[in-house]
């Protein structure tokens, strides 16, 4: 019901004048239902009464396997994420923030190497959850830092499968301002009983992946199905409740009703009329197959339960209701939907519970790395406990990085044999001594090459860094070049310099292999910590 609901009341007229209003008139009475907002007068016959098998193949589909993608169920929990975003504090947008931008595409001058004068796409604007990857990677790092009312140029090769055809595939130049940041609700139990109202988060993604399955099979079907042909009562029915709003159409709309359908469904009033048929015909087709029998309680619920989903509609858009006036409209509105609306909505929902249930799934593993679990679920720093460098040599004090807590850690894996580590580590050392406030820096001598000279090294030019210089050690200490525990244990992979950042609740916010310089680590800390540093 939810689907049809936000349908409804964002097209109200519209969907009205086109297809619901006048159903009543036809016959008399089946189960009657009736409302303090008015009563029905359900006519004798339903539509599509016949035996739906003369007019409709239906596809096999019991015992059929559906798989389920849990990329797009998670891609879907981060859009709505994005939709029930909160206006952030903050004007400085960074990874995790939902963002408004404008932006217009140009073409990329590979002569001149910089933006060109066409024109790709049009400004445009839209909310991009910076860092979920759901938009475009190089754009949305591209918009990281980025301050409310900036304006910035990002260079962007777009992928072929992106959805604008305009510029997939192409080299284009994004011209972005950024309008406002927002940022995003966690993803708990409250949050999906507060805009869902389920319980849990298991019972909310359960309701994803069934509804995931239910798109699936709807698919299958559109493509599947044979309709040999469409019942003529149903048919011109259509025909005369459009023929009957042409001329009040365009007094509301400025255009005709046949621009209107084509503009809209890129249909013409006949591919219009049968395309809605198809779809009813189908739902129709299979609850007769399943011997679905639609009861006179079944309807009053359906009736209740738009009642209060309206009454809130109202209250939403005009505070100066009360809930009995939101109420009264609430019932005539829905009185004015009528019987075959109710009705309808009743078949949809319970060939809806239906079909999952005459299915096998499976669900495909998830691949795709979200920014809901990066950013707001994020796995915690391992921890153990490695000795303090002083001196000399070693000093056995012994420091578990992970256990800094309520404040910034910066993990920096280095060694005295490694050129491009000794070249940044001053840029370290400069962040340590001007932020030593604000967060903490561990650097972490490979156990490779440690030695009294290594020592003499970090004695020599660190000695009263703000910086905590702490030894790794051996996975295998019988091999010289094992794995050492703790690079290891952060996700240093292929080599030295590998630095990895921790929030305030040790949790891993920020990786990087290679060198980082010193306005680097201050964009980053920026960014990824939402700390407020100036180069």
């Amino acid at each position: 019901m939810k689907k049809i609901l936000v349908i409804a009341f964002c097209l109200l007229f519209i969907i009205l004048v086109l297809v619901s209003c006048g159903d009543e008139g036809t016959e008399n009475s089946v189960p009657t239902t009736e409302s303090s907002g008015g009563s029905f007068t359900p006519p004798t016959t339903v539509k599509y009464d016949y035996d739906m098998k003369e007019y409709v193949e239906l596809p096999d589909y019991k015992g059929m396997t559906v798989s389920i993608e849990l990329d797009e169920i998670q891609r879907a929990i981060d859009k709505y994420l994005i939709e029930y975003a909160v206006k952030s504090q903050r004007t400085t947008c960074r990874f995790g923030d939902v963002v408004n931008v404008s932006y217009k595409v140009y073409n990329y001058d590979y002569e001149l190497e910089t933006q060109g004068e066409d024109i790709i796409l049009e400004e445009k604007q839209t909310g991009i959850y910076i860092g979920s990857w759901l938009h475009i990677a190089e754009l949305e790092a591209g918009i990281a830092g980025m301050t409310e009312g900036e304006t910035r140029k990002i260079y962007v090769d777009v992928p072929t499968n992106f959805e604008q055809e305009a510029i997939a595939g192409k080299s284009v130049v994004f011209d972005v301002t950024l309008n406002s940041v927002y940022e995003p609700s966690a993803y708990d139990n409250a949050f999906v009983k507060m805009h869902f109202e389920y319980d849990n988060k298991f019972d909310f993604e359960e309701y994803l992946k069934n509804e995931y399955v239910l798109t699936k099979l709807y698919e299958y079907f559109a493509e599947e199905i044979i309709i040999k042909s469409y019942p003529e009562k149903e048919y011109n029915e259509k025909v005369e409740k459009l023929r009957k709003t042409e001329d009040s159409f365009f007094d509301s709309n400025g255009i005709t009703l046949d621009e209107y359908i084509m503009q809209t469904h890129s249909m013409t009033r006949e591919e219009y009329i049968k395309y809605e048929m198809k779809r009813e015909m189908l739902f129709y087709s299979l609850a007769q197959a399943e011997n679905i029998a639609i009861t006179s309680e079944m309807i009053e619920n359906e009736r209740t339960s738009l009642e209060l989903y309206y009454q809130e509609q109202y209250l939403e858009k005009d505070s100066n209701l009360t809930k009995e006036q939101a109420l009264t409209k609430a019932k005539s509105f829905v009185t004015a939907l009528g019987y075959y609306y109710l009705y309808e909505n009743v078949v949809f929902e319970q060939v809806d519970g239906m079909l999952p249930k005459q299915v096998e799934t499976e669900e495909k593993a998830k691949t795709y790395k979200s920014i809901t679990y990066t950013l707001l679920e994020r796995e915690e720093c391992p921890s153990y406990k490695l000795e303090q460098i002083e001196g000399e040599g070693l000093n056995g004090v012994m420091h578990d990085p992970s256990s800094n807590l309520g404040e910034i850690t910066i993990l920096n894996f280095w060694g005295t044999w490694c050129e491009p580590c000794k070249k940044e580590l001053p840029d370290f050392d400069r962040i340590a001594t001007e932020y030593a406030d604000e967060l903490t820096i561990y650097a972490i001598h490979s156990n490779q090459g440690f030695n009294r000279k290594a020592c003499k090294y970090i004695s020599d030019n660190y000695g009263e860094s703000n910086m905590i210089f702490l030894k790794d050690v051996l996975s295998n200490p019988d091999d010289l070049y094992s794995d050492e525990v703790y690079f290891k244990m952060a996700g240093g992979e292929n080599g030295y310099p590998y630095t990895v950042i921790l929030n305030e609740k040790g949790q891993v916010i920020f990786s990087h292999e290679g060198r980082l310089t010193y306005s680097e680590l201050v964009k980053i800390l920026n960014t990824y910590a939402g700390l407020e540093l100036t180069e």
